[in-house]
């Protein structure tokens, strides 16, 4: 009996054993299940922030596919408006080297395509002119813009600017090279030139020479013919109305000022008037000037006199002549 009962403590102390065992084992398994749990709780946040970053990167990729066509479209129109407003385009790095060139200027400058890369130096020392490279070079080192104007061998005229290139950050990154086409301007500066040259000559040959008064601020303006003709250089003549009518014979003065006040109130067309005024050396001429209001204010009153002054000295004397031949032919005629 004793053996049955040592046999059934063995087996009782078996069975704790494997119960002891089950609990640790089941134990280690709900931990191992909440290991898991929590695992698949972090995969699942993980899982959720890549959803999230890969749609933020969807995102992002279709906002830079949006500005990559902006800058396609920009791009597209910058050439376009070069091609079409015929400006030339150089532009150089930091070291001088070409790095983009547009046709307009290619065609002026000769600078190829295949030379985009390559240090301007080596490419030409006289583009346009001599100094040409020596003034981008001053240009990139003192970042002072430049502007000229410039001809090719077709004998095109150009203006050329010569202006450091600058970032969005504030940063010189190279130099920008323009030419815009003034072939037109210059023919239309020479016409004129010309036509100065020409009526410079005629006012000369005439004696005459014009004048302008800005009548609200006293500024005089007047050809270079009435200093000749007077004898004064340009800077011994004050600005205003008053170095002119100074000059006049005290005889002429009061009639003079008379026909212009006459005008100014609108009781006279125009402003004409004879008078004596002296020369540099002391001695009086005679003078016709006749003018009058080119431009008036909002208000209505005078803003700019315009007109013309001739030197009839001659024309007086010749006059004056005249006279004294018809009084000595009277006298003669008086005494017989």
């Amino acid at each position: 009996m004793s053996q049955d009962v040592y046999g059934s403590d063995g087996l009782q102390n078996r069975i704790e054993e494997l119960e002891r065992e089950l609990q640790f084992k089941n134990e280690k398994l709900q931990q191992a299940l909440e290991s898991l749990e929590t695992s698949n709780k972090e995969l699942l946040s993980a899982n959720e922030a890549l959803v999230a970053s890969n749609e933020e990167l969807y995102k992002v990729n279709a906002a830079h596919l949006h500005k990559i066509d902006e800058l396609t479209r920009l791009n597209a129109d910058f050439d376009n408006l070069h091609r079409n407003t015929f400006i030339g385009d150089v532009y150089l790095d930091r070291h001088l080297s070409i790095r983009k060139i547009n046709q307009v200027a290619s065609t002026i400058t000769n600078i190829s395509f295949s030379d985009i890369g390559k240090p301007l130096r080596e490419v030409s020392q006289k583009m346009l002119y001599d100094h040409f490279y020596r003034d981008i070079e001053s240009v990139s080192e003192t970042q002072v813009a430049l502007e000229q104007e410039v001809s090719d061998s077709q004998g095109k005229w150009y203006l050329m600017r010569v202006v450091p290139y600058v970032t969005k950050e504030n940063i010189v990154d190279g130099v920008l090279i323009s030419f815009i086409d003034i072939s037109n301007q210059k023919r239309v500066q020479n016409i004129a030139a010309e036509l100065n040259i020409r009526l410079d000559n005629a006012l000369k040959m005439g004696e005459m020479s014009w004048w302008e008064w800005d009548y609200e601020t006293n500024q005089v303006n007047t050809g270079v013919g009435k200093y000749r003709m007077l004898g004064y250089e340009k800077d011994e003549m004050g600005e205003g109305y008053e170095a002119w009518t100074k000059l006049i014979h005290p005889d002429d003065y009061g009639p003079s000022m008379e026909a212009m006040r006459a005008h100014l109130k609108g009781e006279a067309t125009t402003y004409f008037t004879e008078f004596r005024i002296k020369h540099k050396l002391g001695h009086y001429l005679w003078y016709r000037d006749n003018g009058g209001i080119v431009t008036r204010t909002a208000s209505g009153k005078p803003k700019l006199l315009i007109g013309i002054v001739q030197n009839i000295s001659k024309e007086k004397a010749q006059e004056q002549r005249y006279l004294e031949a018809i009084d000595l032919l009277q006298k003669k005629n008086t005494q017989n």
